[in-house]
């Protein structure tokens, strides 16, 4: 274990091991440790995606993003779900959030082979290659996955994903005039008898009254809870052109797995008080240690400004028996920021989150983003000219691994 790394919250959770570094600091000179991955995690090599490909739009072409990794395989089965998404632009939420469509492949093998790329649409008739799915019409809006796909109860396979929705003039709807505005919902995708493909299937979706998050609901994350069938989802929210609002998490819930939803309301603790969230990602998974359910995100210590500030990153445990809220006795801080290094922007969000069966430790891994230390722009692109590949500047892996307690006797 590294040097003065342990960190605990009354023997409920601690760090046991982490690899911090910071951008431009003489101290990260040298080789970082590499992450200890669980061996759980399929090491299977998928076949390499074009960065462009031909697709059968009016435009004629699309970049091709993602698709690199398993996105979910089916316990006990060699079916294997491999999520990509298509855009005309450079991979940027400012343009791409209009643009982005949901593709996905698939094995029914074990990754020994795959089948081409296909897009993502919704079964029933009047859905095709333009209206993927009931909110979303190609070339005007677009919609995107998010998040963890998790196995339900019943069978099924949950994807949440965000979308630009459209006015009643058929225009990106943007109440706020922000950055960008979305709604949410989950995708439920059935398997074929033979593991060839998926039906894909849309209850309702979820909105943020722009008065209350100008950017509306973002980037879901689901989990299902102790009574079979009932869901919650955690929503990214923000304050951006309306700094008076608070900025929250949001939390919505279903009782008839993922087809319908409550109203938004904000996420906070179980003892009915609330806390700041800047705009930012977050994370809910159930321990597969001691069944408890997590969250993990950014907690602001005063009202954030839009995106900012994204640290303190926390994990707190969920309490399902009093309305979901997040115990605050509960909640461990797993890094923020570093004056020595870091300046007020540095960003510790945009993790991947791995539950190891075995240990039954939780392995989170982040780049720690400081775009004050290391800026970059992302180009705007002609739709009608092919995408200029462009790598931003590498930002250095920091990774913690957190031990939960035993399950309750």
């Amino acid at each position: 274990m590294c040097a003065n790394c342990t960190s605990e919250n009354g023997g409920r959770l601690r760090i046991v091991d982490k690899e911090v570094r910071y951008v431009k600091s003489p101290s990260d000179q040298g080789t970082a440790r590499p992450p200890p991955i669980p061996s759980s995690v399929p090491k299977i090599k998928l076949p390499a995606l074009p960065r462009r490909t031909k697709v059968p739009y009016p435009w004629g072409e699309d970049n091709v993003y993602g698709g690199d990794i398993i996105s979910y395989q089916e316990p006990g089965k060699p079916w294997i779900l491999s999520l990509a998404f298509l855009c005309r632009f450079a991979d940027d939420t400012s343009v791409g959030a209009t643009d982005y469509r949901t593709w996905y492949r698939v094995s029914n093998d074990g990754g020994k082979t795959f089948s081409s790329l296909r897009p993502l649409v919704q079964s029933g008739s009047g859905y095709d290659l333009m209206h993927p799915i009931r909110p979303v019409w190609a070339g005007k809006n677009s919609f995107v996955y998010c998040g963890k796909v998790m196995s339900a109860s019943n069978g099924e396979i949950m994807l949440p994903f965000y979308f630009w929705p459209l006015d009643q003039k058929g225009q990106p709807y943007n109440p706020a005039k922000a950055y960008t505005f979305t709604d949410a919902g989950v995708l439920i995708g059935k398997w074929t008898k033979d593991g060839s493909d998926l039906v894909w299937d849309l209850g309702q979706t979820v909105r943020i009254d722009a008065d209350q998050s100008t950017r509306g609901a973002n980037e879901p994350t689901i989990a299902e809870l102790k009574r079979k069938g009932e869901f919650m989802m955690i929503l990214r929210g923000s304050n951006q052109n309306k700094e008076e609002l608070p900025g929250y998490k949001w939390v919505s819930y279903s009782r008839d797995h993922c087809r319908t939803w409550s109203k938004p309301v904000p996420f906070g603790y179980s003892d009915g008080k609330l806390f700041f969230s800047p705009s930012s990602m977050s994370i809910i998974l159930r321990s597969s240690k001691n069944d408890r359910l997590y969250w993990i995100g950014n907690i602001s210590p005063t009202n954030p400004r839009g995106n900012k500030p994204r640290y303190p990153l926390v994990i707190g445990e969920v309490d399902e028996d009093k309305g979901g809220g997040l115990i605050r006795e509960s909640i461990l801080v797993i890094d923020t920021r570093n004056p020595e290094y870091d300046s007020d922007d540095v960003e510790l969000s945009n993790f991947t989150v791995y539950d190891d069966p075995k240990t039954g430790n939780i392995l989170i891994i982040l780049q720690r983003f400081d775009y004050k230390l290391q800026p970059y722009t992302v180009p705007h692109q002609d739709p009608n000219e092919p995408s200029d590949w462009w790598t931003p500047p590498s930002y250095p892996t920091c990774w913690y691994l957190i031990e939960v307690p035993q399950k309750r006797q």
